[in-house]
């Protein structure tokens, strides 16, 4: 009994000392244009609705974020887009995917998006920006973003100003 004592509080002391280990996303960094190069399509786009439901096989829940088109920076994209994201609250029961991106109904954003059967985000929240005031902001506060040498001329995906960020994706090649 006392060595499990002893263990629990040596694992809460190391969660305390180190909180960025509790996290459960560690990702490279990625650039704007990297993620401009894997994604299908880049749109510019305000938030019309979200719904969170259940998978077929009820394992999972997704949330469905309808976008209204405002411009296409890359690729093709119909007035429309809905995109699904990991986690949400489907009833009594809520699913939490650290590292996913985050949408509010009525928020502006600028998305990187890889379709197929499902249109997801590149690079989860790495792959968003919210749009404010002339400024993409991107939120990576839910990962963990590892340091390490990106390609010359290329902008790691972090906030930085529309037209710079629109630039950058057109660009890209």
């Amino acid at each position: 009994m006392r060595i499990v004592r002893i263990l629990a509080l040596s694992t809460l002391l190391l969660s305390l000392a180190m909180p960025g280990l509790g996290r459960a996303t560690t990702a490279f960094p990625v650039t704007v244009e990297g993620l401009a190069r894997v994604s299908d399509t880049v749109v510019r786009g305000k938030v019309l609705s979200r719904e969170s439901r259940w998978s077929g096989d009820r394992r999972l829940i997704f949330t469905f974020v309808k976008l209204r088109v405002l411009e296409v920076w890359s690729g093709s994209a119909p007035a429309e887009v809905t995109i699904r994201v990991p986690g949400g609250v489907a009833g009594d029961y809520g699913q939490f995917v650290e590292g996913a991106p985050s949408f509010e109904v009525g928020e502006e954003v600028v998305v990187f998006l890889q379709t197929g059967p499902n249109i997801q985000v590149s690079g989860l929240a790495q792959g968003k920006f919210q749009v404010d005031q002339g400024q993409a902001k991107s939120n990576l506060n839910r990962m963990q973003v590892l340091e390490r040498a990106l390609p010359s001329g290329e902008r790691r995906s972090e906030s930085m100003s529309v037209t710079e960020l629109r630039q950058r994706v057109r660009s890209a090649r």
